[in-house]
């Protein structure tokens, strides 16, 4: 997974997830600076209209076609945020039940001296 620019948190969403169709919804109203969405699997096409149907926008959102990337990550829950490290790696996962933590993952993560200089 190849991210460009300030991410701090990686969002992983499901196209197939109650509470991911949720989170969506709220992100398509005001997404947050410092996070990018990988969403996982589903048919062919489901996943650019789940990105579709919630206003999500394309160049903060990568389609896990086969859920390769988070087969190869070991993960198989969703909604998650992966905390991005000075390092550009993962440090830290967490379950997001709500959109609402978003901000308070992303708060703790500055805290934590992880965003970039």
């Amino acid at each position: 997974l190849l991210l460009e620019g300030d991410v701090r948190l990686v969002l992983l969403l499901s196209s197939r997830c109650g509470s991911c169709f949720e989170i969506a919804k709220q992100l398509g109203k005001k997404f947050p600076e410092g996070v990018h969405i990988l969403l996982a699997g589903g048919p062919p096409g489901e996943a650019e209209r789940f990105i579709q149907d919630h206003a999500l926008p394309d160049a903060k959102c990568t389609v896990d076609d086969g859920d390769q990337i988070v087969q190869k990550m070991g993960i198989d829950a969703s909604p998650l945020g992966l905390r991005v490290g000075l390092d550009g790696n993962f440090s830290t996962v967490s379950t997001v039940p709500a959109a609402r933590h978003i901000g308070d993952l992303l708060v703790n993560q500055a805290e934590l001296g992880g965003t970039k200089q």
